[in-house]
């Protein structure tokens, strides 16, 4: 593994989420004769120190006893990246995503009863904080010759490398099309993936520099369409909500409501160069059902046709093409929609709706003012 400048975690906080974050780590170790050995293990962190707990006769306990080092490593593996989002030829674009850390470590071995147990407590109170075990007693016959047994090793880091390997070394044009990708694909950590891209720097500018705002999924003189992660959907709630506050449908949903629900949903924005003034939400599984919702434009950009070109764009994006069914509700843009092939229900009579006692409402609708 090659660590270079530009892939280094980017701070201190950025390497503590991480490590505090993991359920597991990697333990290496070196043996008498110099080969290496590797062990998983479920850490706890108190003070800047990780606790692991061993066998008293594991291997890779005896290999610290007698070198008084180790290492740990932490990872966080993202996304597999296909070479033809970067470059449709060059196989050699291919490449994965991850942050890794690597900790070299100072050991120091606890065998002392008392000790051993109030740091598996904090082992316990993390990985089953629901309880349901006896107390940890060192002298109860249920625990006694696991005590007898066991030993808890601190390891103690000595020095740090990291490596945040996000297409940093790629133009931001491109960053922006690979983070696009990777929330269209939508497998495994690929948001995660897509959120850490699009907050980590790349190598340089647009290719194009008259676009101000690349990745666009649509342009209009001074307009452009972004479909929004959920990061910087999230980023954007406050305009959102500004937004809504003037519809119908929404004008009192609290910004907290509205910051949680683009979380959790496919987000288009449109953009008047770096400014927000238009938006759409998608609510769906991206396989059997959708529900198109919060659609608004800007009262001071109404009347260039921006909402039917927004839901046009929507509508077409390959994420939601093979969605068999989609809904939506509006109290008078029911003939604006129908060019779009929207229409009323069929059968109304097979649709239900449950509202729940004490929840309140705070709408989703498609606004007529677009």
């Amino acid at each position: 593994m090659i660590f270079k400048d530009e892939y280094v975690a980017p701070g201190e906080a950025a390497v503590q989420e991480l490590v505090a974050g993991a359920e597991h780590c990697l333990l290496a170790t070196v043996d008498a004769a110099g080969a290496p050995r590797h062990g998983v293990f479920n850490p706890v962190s108190v003070d800047g120190k990780f606790f692991l707990h061993l066998r008293r006769d594991d291997e890779q306990r005896l290999d610290m006893a007698r070198t008084g080092l180790g290492s740990l490593v932490f990872t966080d593996y993202l996304a597999t990246i296909p070479s033809y989002w970067v470059d449709a030829k060059y196989a050699g674009a291919a490449t994965a995503y991850y942050k890794f850390v690597e900790m070299r470590c100072r050991v120091e071995v606890c065998t002392d009863p008392q000790a051993m147990r109030r740091t598996l407590e904090k082992m316990m109170a993390r990985f089953q904080p629901e309880g349901c075990f006896a107390a940890l007693d060192p002298e109860h016959k249920l625990y006694k010759g696991s005590f007898a047994e066991i030993a808890i090793v601190a390891m103690i880091p000595v020095s740090v490398r990291t490596k945040w390997k996000l297409g940093q070394n790629r133009s931001e044009h491109t960053r922006l099309k690979v983070a696009e990708e990777l929330f269209l694909r939508g497998e495994g950590r690929d948001l995660a993936a897509a959120e850490a891209v699009l907050e980590t720097g790349g190598a340089g500018p647009d290719p194009d520099p008259s676009s101000a705002r690349p990745g666009a999924l649509a342009r209009r003189e001074r307009y452009a369409i972004h479909m929004l992660s959920p990061a910087r959907a999230a980023a954007q709630s406050k305009a959102m909500h500004a937004l809504f506050s003037r519809s119908y449908w929404a004008v009192d949903r609290p910004w907290p409501t509205v910051e949680r629900s683009v979380r959790q949903s496919l987000c288009y924005g449109l953009f008047d160069r770096d400014e927000l003034v238009g938006v759409t939400r998608v609510i769906t599984d991206r396989a059997t059902f959708a529900y198109l919702c919060d659609v608004i434009v800007d009262e001071r950009h109404r009347g260039k046709g921006l909402g039917s070109w927004l839901v046009a764009t929507v509508l077409a994006r390959p994420e939601l093409a093979k969605v068999p069914r989609m809904l939506l509700a509006t109290r008078d843009a029911h003939g604006l929609y129908e060019k779009f092939g929207f229409a009323g229900l069929p059968d109304p009579s097979r649709f239900m709706v449950m509202r729940r006692e004490g929840a309140r409402d705070f709408g989703a609708g498609a606004s007529t003012s677009i």
